[in-house]
């Protein structure tokens, strides 16, 4: 799951809070991507279990890289449960 912090309805923090203390979600790793290099998102989005918090690149090109970057990690580094044994 790729969360963005600046979200309209809820607090971020708050949802990712929300999402990790359901068993049926707690599991899955939650990217947070931002543009905020803020200490306290940072450090909020960890305390709240995100996965990893990524800040995002000024450009197209950099965006694109870091997706990249990201998929390959997942697809080729990660390992993850089976969806049966999670339930």
């Amino acid at each position: 799951m790729v969360l963005d912090l600046k979200m309209p309805v809820m607090n971020r923090h708050t949802f990712l809070e929300e999402v990790k203390q359901h068993d049926h979600f707690s599991l899955i790793p939650v990217i947070v991507l931002s543009v905020s290099d803020r200490e306290t998102d940072i450090q909020g989005s960890y305390r709240n279990l995100a996965s990893s918090y990524l800040v995002k690149p000024e450009t197209l090109d950099g965006l694109e890289g870091l997706i990249q970057v990201v998929m390959s990690f997942r697809q080729g580094t990660v390992r993850l449960p089976t969806i049966d044994k999670l339930n």
